[in-house]
């Protein structure tokens, strides 16, 4: 039940948001989201700040072992709406902010998400600039570098430390969940290969093989053994059609072209590093999507106006 619930936690929105979107106009809705993103940005401090204790030296004591700050980790989830409700210019501070986020966690994967993304935006966040504001970043960005570097470079150096202990050849230690849960589907007689082992099995066997009950750290693994060869091309088929939905959202609101693009390549490389398709994180992706899809219907509706 738990897995069933953190799918429907983040595909519900897509369905519920876009009926209330496609009714309202931009006006209305970007204040919301506008709040929703500023919320969910004060949580993430609250969540870091929590997380961490401060020595009597004034330096930074991670408290999770080595391990990465886990709740700033989310931020590369907001990173799309952010572009779609905001402005070029507050969503590039925003972007950076987010960044700083995700060098605080010491966590590599949202550095290596928000880059991706960051790739997609990088012209457009450069002519939104005005001087002013390169003489602001070098600033944070100097002022960033010195206080930070040494201590991120330490908790990075710690982490990959603790990975390889585990068992990790290049330091994350993904390869061995990869192969443990594809040897395990392999492995597997054929009604399971074909449906899959059910609900939470990746952990039952990450468990037991592993001795952790975590996920394999890609999205697609984790479907294939979840749900098996019907489940992963089903999966498959949800890239597909987002990419081929990439040409309605071209035509008709060419505004969010680069945003789109880059969010579903954002979450293809996610599913590639990471767990891809569950989880109440994944609610901003759902309101993005929701979003767009309502964008979409009123430019349609527009046009058909037009033609009348």
């Amino acid at each position: 039940m738990a897995e069933q619930f953190k799918i429907f936690v983040w595909i519900f929105p897509i369905y519920y948001l876009y009926d209330i979107f496609r009714h309202l106009e931009q006006e209305e809705i970007r204040p919301w989201l506008k709040l929703y993103i500023y919320v969910f940005y004060l949580y993430l401090i609250i969540a870091i700040y929590q997380e961490y204790s401060f020595r009597a030296t004034g330096n930074i004591e991670i408290l999770t072992e080595g391990q990465g700050v886990y709740s700033g980790g989310a931020i590369y989830f907001l990173v799309p709406l952010i572009f779609a409700v905001f402005n070029k210019r507050v969503a590039t501070y925003l972007w950076i902010i987010g960044f700083g986020i995700a060098v605080l966690t010491a966590k590599r994967t949202p550095l290596v998400l928000l880059l991706v993304f960051g790739a997609f935006q990088f012209k457009a966040m450069l002519k939104s600039l005005k001087s002013k504001d390169y003489v602001i970043l070098t600033f944070i960005t100097f002022a960033g570098s010195t206080l930070l570097l040494a201590q991120y470079w330490e908790m990075l150096v710690e982490r990959n430390a603790h990975d390889a202990e585990a068992g990790g050849t290049y330091g994350s230690g993904r390869e061995v969940f990869y192969m443990i849960v594809l040897n395990g589907w392999l492995n597997s007689n054929w009604v399971e290969q074909f449906f899959g082992h059910g609900f939470g099995s990746v952990h039952e066997l990450l468990l037991r093989e592993y001795g952790m009950a975590i996920s394999s750290h890609n999205g697609f693994l984790d479907c294939i053994y979840i749900y098996g060869t019907v489940g992963v091309i089903s999966y498959i088929l949800i890239f597909i059609f987002a990419f081929r939905r990439y040409r309605v959202v071209k035509k008709l609101i060419p505004q969010y072209k680069n945003t789109y693009m880059a969010f579903i390549c954002m979450w293809l490389i996610q599913n590639l590093i990471i767990h891809g398709f569950s989880g109440p994180n994944f609610i901003p992706y759902g309101i993005f999507l929701a979003y767009i899809e309502s964008e979409i219907y009123k430019a349609k509706k527009r046009k058909l106006w037009i033609h009348v």
